[in-house]
């Protein structure tokens, strides 16, 4: 009796480890990695943004519109580490955003002197960054191939008087 009681609790205590949710939750190994930008598999940004600005006064679209093709480069690279502890994103040319495995908030100052509240969490195979600053919100969600050789990046942008969501993806293919 005593010796099924010792299993359990170690059944317990390992599907604690592995549940969704906790520091110690299943993630994709292969999310570490370069990637180079693959444009004509991505998703056009000025298309996107057109859709998103379109439903605004026509007074505020020009303003939008810069403000959005500014912050939504298609960058050319990603350098991904993901550790135990923490995931680094480092989009050329901009800073690394380190951002906690157990999903707490950090703040992270772009180069422009803008600052965010960032914070990095997993839903299933998927790695979500979070960005939310006092004028919108947006989610990078990293998402790896079951082959590990691409990866999709889900962008989603609300806020910014924008009258609704302002999504697109872009595809990277792994160089390393």
């Amino acid at each position: 009796m005593k010796s099924q009681i010792v299993a359990l609790s170690c059944l317990v205590s390992l599907i604690e480890m592995l549940a969704p949710g906790t520091g110690m939750s299943a993630q994709p190994p292969k999310l570490s990695g370069t990637f180079r930008l693959v444009a004509e598999q991505s998703d056009d940004i000025n298309r996107a943004i057109e859709g998103a600005v379109a439903r605004m006064s026509f007074v505020m679209r020009p303003f939008a519109r810069s403000r959005l093709r500014t912050i939504n480069t298609p960058y050319p690279r990603l350098v991904i580490e993901s550790t135990a502890d923490a995931i680094v994103v480092v989009a050329d040319p901009r800073a690394p955003v380190r951002t906690p495995a157990n999903g707490a908030p950090i703040r992270w100052r772009r180069e422009d002197g803008e600052t965010f509240n960032v914070s990095g969490t997993w839903e299933g195979p998927a790695f979500q960054q979070t960005f939310v600053s006092g004028t919108g919100h947006r989610v990078n969600r990293y998402i790896v191939s079951p082959d590990g050789q691409t990866l999709t990046v889900q962008v989603e942008i609300t806020g910014g008087g924008l009258k609704g969501p302002m999504t697109y993806h872009l595809v990277y293919r792994r160089i390393a």
